[in-house]
């Protein structure tokens, strides 16, 4: 896969992705609007944001197979778009908005001036003869056009649709042809397919993906100590090469710790556990022996990660990063702005949009959720990653882990802030 990353294909594909969330919301998700009032409304929203910006409106292009331009004029008037020489009547509108900028798009379904369902047998189709075979035929788009003289636009007879994305989307990079496009556009109009289907094909090289990471999921299972012997294993540890290191500094954690008795561990008892001196189990970063630092965001998420739930105490501290360290940064992310690399970010959207790393554990006994988020720890510390920062399974929060938490300790980029203290839950 050749992606281009020069400036400004990074800029066409920002500039329509921000576009569509202030209209849209920042939220990923797929749904459809079929109210003539919502549609306009928010078609005028959508006219208005382009408007600010007149000289980016060639960043946004429309696609129809070999049917391809750049957006000149975007205008709503009355219950019409004009857009570039055209006069539509829009009847429906679908929008994905994905985590990751190639994959937005609008599908616009528009009617007809002579019909509003379409009809194979009113187009005029290029190859074969009826029944058509709309995985491989496209129909003229110049047999359902009219031109209208009072309006000086063109219009549709017969229904039609069209994909709306960033100039460097999804249908410029190469990975589908135009007639890819167009095939399955057809089948969307004419009803052979749904929506969810047709962002499921949008989409697939995220679907291959995760095929991956079942894959690299089940040999970890076979093979646990060789997980760079496999393809996906060996991109997950050559992105973070180029992944960002995320500086924390001045930043306080919580850590808690189930109580022996009714009173706070000391301080030395609230740090990781000394792994010469007690057993240190595997946890979803550490193999077992290691014993990494964990922490959270606040006390009710450090709580939950560590205490069962029919405990209503713990012992807790409060800790505080006090110099930069590098951090690798796997909290969700609503959308990536493509600063560190495609490549690195849809390896990012697979381990924490999928779920990879977040699983919950189903067995105490045996826990083979944590196979894949070892994996990425052991890549992470041989990159000189200090730690990771992650979503919490139990709250809205997040946690941090600490790979060499006496390192930073001696060198006083840690510590412990105040005396611990007993923390209780209603």
């Amino acid at each position: 896969m050749n992606i281009q990353h020069n400036e400004y294909t990074l800029e066409t594909r920002r500039h329509f992705s921000k576009l569509i969330r202030e209209i849209f919301g920042d939220e990923p998700r797929t749904y459809t609007i079929s109210s003539i009032n919502d549609i306009y409304t928010l078609l005028k929203k959508l006219s208005d944001k382009l408007m600010e910006n007149e000289k980016k409106m060639n960043y946004i292009w429309w696609w129809r197979g070999t049917k391809n331009s750049h957006i000149r004029n975007f205008k709503v008037l009355d219950n019409f778009l004009l857009l570039n020489e055209w006069r539509i009547e829009v009847s429906e509108i679908y929008v994905n908005i994905s985590p990751i900028s190639i994959f937005d798009f609008i599908i616009f379904r528009i009617n007809g001036s002579e019909n509003q369902e379409p009809d194979v047998k009113n187009y005029k189709w290029r190859h074969g003869s009826f029944p058509i075979d709309l995985s491989r035929n496209n129909f003229d788009d110049n047999n359902i056009r009219e031109y209208c003289y009072q309006s000086e636009n063109f219009t549709f007879k017969q229904p039609y649709n069209f994909i709306l994305t960033a100039q460097f989307g999804l249908p410029n990079l190469k990975i589908y042809t135009d007639d890819q496009v167009g095939f399955m556009l057809n089948k969307l109009l004419f009803k052979e397919i749904d929506y969810e289907y047709f962002t499921q094909w949008y989409v697939r090289l995220l679907t291959r993906l995760k095929k991956d990471v079942n894959d690299f999921y089940d040999h970890l299972v076979e093979f646990p100590m060789l997980g760079l012997n496999h393809n996906l294993g060996q991109s997950i540890n050559e992105g973070f090469k180029e992944a960002y290191k995320y500086h924390l500094k001045n930043k306080t954690f919580y850590r808690a710790r189930k109580l022996e008795e009714f009173k706070p561990f000391d301080e030395e008892g609230m740090w990781h556990p000394p792994s010469h001196l007690v057993d240190v189990f595997e946890g979803r970063y550490n193999h077992f022996g290691q014993s990494f630092l964990y922490m959270a965001e606040d006390e009710i998420t450090a709580f939950k990660e560590v205490v069962p739930e029919w405990y209503r105490s713990c012992s807790m501290v409060k800790f505080e990063i006090r110099e930069a360290v590098n951090i690798l940064d796997l909290r969700r992310i609503n959308f990536y702005e493509e600063d560190i690399g495609l490549k690195y970010i849809i390896i990012h959207y697979m381990l924490v949009h999928e779920g990879t790393v977040s699983q919950e554990i189903k067995n105490s006994h045996v826990k083979p959720e944590y196979l894949v988020p070892r994996f990425v720890a052991d890549c992470a510390r041989s990159h000189n990653y200090d730690g990771i920062i992650f979503n919490s399974t139990k709250t809205d929060s997040y946690n941090l882990v600490i790979f060499e938490p006496d390192k930073l300790k001696q060198n006083d980029k840690i510590k412990i802030l105040d005396k611990p203290y007993i923390y209780s839950i209603n």
